[in-house]
């Protein structure tokens, strides 16, 4: 019996370092995935103009919508991402979400073509309007490809 209180005493030490080391890793796994996120997002936007202009190269279309299924992308990007053919120009957006921005300004090599909605303007990234009139969809704090 004299054993017991010291083997019970390391047993629940581990256990309780085994706790610490489980919420730690969830930790390190919901940053990992809040930085990997608006990377991926913005890699999509640019594999989605890539794509819709593959596709649309000598074809005579009409102002609309472009699914990745018109345009055999595979896979398909984030569903949050739409893409619109307006006055021959391609439009690629997805909502409000912290750090796409930058990081397909990063990803476009600071590309002009990389902008956001503000006050419900299409704005550069130094804050220069693009006098646009916005498709249907684009909400206020969009991240938007313009092509």
């Amino acid at each position: 019996m004299g054993f017991a209180l010291p083997i019970l005493v390391f047993c629940l030490v581990i256990a309780l370092m085994a706790g610490d080391a489980q919420r730690h890793s969830s930790e390190y796994v919901r940053v990992a995935v809040q930085q990997k996120l608006p990377d991926q997002l913005a890699a999509d936007m640019l594999r989605t103009a890539d794509a819709v202009n593959n596709w649309r190269h000598g074809r005579t279309l009409s102002d609309g919508p472009v699914t990745p299924a018109q345009t055999g992308m595979i896979p398909a990007p984030d569903s949050r991402i739409k893409s619109v053919i307006l006055s021959n120009r391609l439009w690629i957006w997805v909502p409000a979400t912290d750090g796409v921005f930058t990081a397909l300004r990063n990803q476009s090599v600071t590309s002009a073509l990389a902008l956001t909605v503000s006050g419900g303007r299409l704005l550069m990234a130094d804050g220069t309007d693009m006098n646009l009139a916005l498709p249907s969809g684009v909400t206020e704090g969009s991240v938007v490809y313009l092509n």
